[in-house]
């Protein structure tokens, strides 16, 4: 549950609510529900005061704290520049580096020496995401950028007189680091011909063949998909792209007012502070050739006799989590003992341009003699035929049992092999 904090004496225009770690200033503007995100109680409070004296602008002098600046930037002018996921991240940069390397220093310090020793002690911080590592070369790279845009701002406004930031020059990239990707045509038959799950072969094969994000996929219907005859003997499928699914900072969604089209149910996940979003984007359509094109048409198929509307959904044809499709990945690669790698490593080899001026992907299609067919095997989609069955057939109260017991089988991964025994049974 939300903790709201209220200042005595006032009667709010602002409420500051606490989520896991974040904090967020909620308050209304022009109509808007406006929610800034904090990591602090103090700066979070130092902002709530400000748009209860009605400064919904941001406010800073000389002797504004660094840290609290950057914070009021972020929330007041970054979420206009970046992307939420870009704005969410930079906002992230704050918290786990900047507010330490900065401490308690005020925007009267900031000159050219000063920054460079910054910088120096940044280069010594410990990676967020391993620890026993230090931060990045990318990260650091980051760091500078958010940076000289929140000082651009203060030169704009006469605070300072130049950008200390413009001293410091981004690291240029050495391609002999490149990551070597182990992805080979050896190397995608074994993966296609060991995938007995559905739903991951046809991942795999729109990650290769076609320009498509994991996103964008995720947020396909089964109407997006046109494999129709026409377009099949014409070789003119294609997918219509205009909606992705993504997870979201519940602080941000504001954000996409009026292009929301779904949110994913977070029952049971009171701790979170995001939710898979399903929202609007601009339509295009991408082209699909027709290998991939006969895999959907049967996948589909199947999938209509069940009744789901996503083209990759859970078994009971709720929003596919992105997290858990790598997880299958790594599984599948476990199982081939193939070196690891990610849904996005099989796009960016797809995407590669080869020696014949064709991409990967479009070389690897057209050098198949033995097309590699669906599975039908898809434990997934008999459990999903199923489901539909026994909502069919059973009363409405026999119904609830089964979503009860359903409720169980989640929370319960002993039970869920058993009930899959069984089943493997009578199948």
């Amino acid at each position: 549950m939300d903790e709201r904090y209220f200042i005595k004496g006032f009667t709010p225009m602002a409420t500051i609510i606490k989520r896991r770690k974040a904090l967020s200033v909620v308050y209304d503007m022009d109509g808007k529900t406006i929610h800034e995100t904090y990591y602090n109680y103090k700066t979070a409070n130092k902002r709530k005061k400000q748009i209860e004296n009605d400064q919904f602008d941001l406010l800073v002098d000389e002797e504004t704290l660094i840290v609290d600046y950057l914070y009021f930037y972020m929330n007041t002018k970054g979420k206009d520049i970046w992307s939420i996921k870009t704005y969410e991240f930079f906002v992230s940069i704050i918290h786990n580096y900047l507010s330490i390397a900065f401490k308690d220093d005020k925007i009267s310090d900031l000159n050219d020496e000063y920054i460079r020793e910054v910088f120096k002690s940044i280069k010594e911080m410990p990676s967020v995401e391993d620890p026993s590592k230090k931060i990045t070369d990318y990260m650091i790279e980051k760091v500078r950028v958010v940076l000289k845009y929140a000082f651009n701002e203060l030169t704009d406004r006469n605070i300072i007189d130049s950008n200390p930031i413009n001293f410091i020059k981004p690291k240029k990239k050495k391609n002999k680091n490149k990551k070597k990707t182990p992805i080979n045509t050896k190397y995608l038959d074994k993966l296609f011909t060991k995938c007995d799950d559905q739903r991951l072969f046809v991942i795999m094969h729109l990650m290769l063949g076609t320009y498509i994000t994991m996103n964008e996929l995720l947020g396909l219907t089964i109407d997006d998909i046109h494999v129709e005859d026409n377009l099949f003997i014409n070789q003119q499928c294609y997918i219509r792209i205009n909606k992705v699914l993504d997870r979201i900072q519940l602080d941000n969604l504001s954000k996409l007012e009026g292009r929301i089209i779904d949110k994913a149910n977070n029952k049971g996940m009171t701790e979170t502070n995001t939710q898979l979003t399903l929202y609007k984007i601009e339509e295009r359509k991408e082209p699909i050739n027709n290998y991939i094109a006969s895999i959907l048409r049967k996948y589909i198929k199947q999938k209509k006799l069940i009744n789901h509307k996503y083209l990759i959904s859970k078994s009971n044809g709720e929003f596919m989590d992105r997290r858990v499709l790598s997880r299958d990945l790594d599984n599948l690669l476990n199982k081939c003992k193939l070196k690891h790698i990610t849904f996005r490593d099989i796009q960016v080899y797809g995407r590669e341009l080869s020696d014949d001026d064709l991409t990967k992907g479009e070389l690897f299609y057209s050098n198949l003699s033995t097309p590699y067919l669906l599975p039908d095997n898809d434990e997934r989609m008999k459990a999903g035929s199923i489901c539909k069955e026994l909502q069919e057939t059973l009363p409405t109260t026999d119904q609830q049992t089964v979503n009860r017991f359903v409720d169980a089988l989640k929370d319960d991964k002993e039970l869920k092999m058993e009930l899959m025994t069984r089943l493997k049974e009578l199948l």
